[in-house]
């Protein structure tokens, strides 16, 4: 029997986030400097070392935004990846005022960005009243 949508090979793998963000809570456990948690979790772009090391970063610091994406790109190998992950994880709970305008600037098209940033804010905020 083959595997259906939503199975997983393996999904014990798909725990390892949620430990990674333990560790990160943890205050007896410190990976120093931080961008060195993709030698802890792995440098590949497979989900499996990039989710614990995003989300590691992303409880790690939680409230700064540019510091969680810099550990994430100076952690080298699939950067990219890790970087993307770790940014909306972060973004998410620092919102938009919480992201470097800087960040925002350089970015072509921002200005498209942020309407659509704007309007998935009204969206949420329409769909909190139902």
């Amino acid at each position: 029997e083959g595997m259906r949508a939503g199975q997983f090979t393996s999904p014990d793998a798909l725990l390892t986030a949620g430990y990674a963000a333990l560790a990160a809570a943890d205050p007896d456990i410190v990976i120093e400097p931080a961008w060195k948690v993709s030698l802890v979790y792995g440098m590949p772009c497979a989900i499996y070392h990039q989710l614990p090391a995003a989300y590691y970063l992303a409880s790690r610091f939680r409230g700064d935004y540019e510091s969680a994406v810099l550990h994430a790109i100076n952690g080298g190998g699939q950067n990219m990846s890790r970087a993307m992950l770790t940014g909306a994880l972060v973004g998410a709970q620092v919102g938009l005022e919480g992201i470097p305008r800087r960040f925002i600037a350089g970015l072509r098209d921002a200005q498209r960005y942020l309407a659509l940033a704007a309007e998935l804010e009204q969206s949420a905020i329409r769909q909190e009243t139902f």
